[in-house]
């Protein structure tokens, strides 16, 4: 049964975060097994979960990143068009 703890999703983030942080890659390889294993979301469920909390940190950082000047956007939107083919 799907475990409803917002606490332990929120410390999943921050496990998640931190140590994809720490060791230079996605924090998807921490939280998809915290997820499964500690709110029992299915695998599909967690990768969902997890594709959408990229989703919001990424947008929230592009976004900075935009407004600082910080990007090349003929660029970006290149990588995301091919991304968003390829998923």
């Amino acid at each position: 049964e799907v475990e409803n703890a917002p606490w332990k999703a929120g410390a999943t983030g921050l496990a998640a975060g931190s140590a994809g942080s720490l060791m230079g890659m996605g924090g998807g390889f921490i939280s998809i097994p915290i997820l499964t294993g500690t709110l029992k979301l299915s695998q599909h469920a967690a990768h969902g979960t997890s594709l959408c909390a990229v989703l919001a940190c990424g947008l929230g950082g592009a976004v900075s990143y935009g407004f600082a000047g910080c990007m090349d956007m003929q660029a970006a939107l290149a990588i995301a068009a091919a991304g968003g083919f390829c998923a």
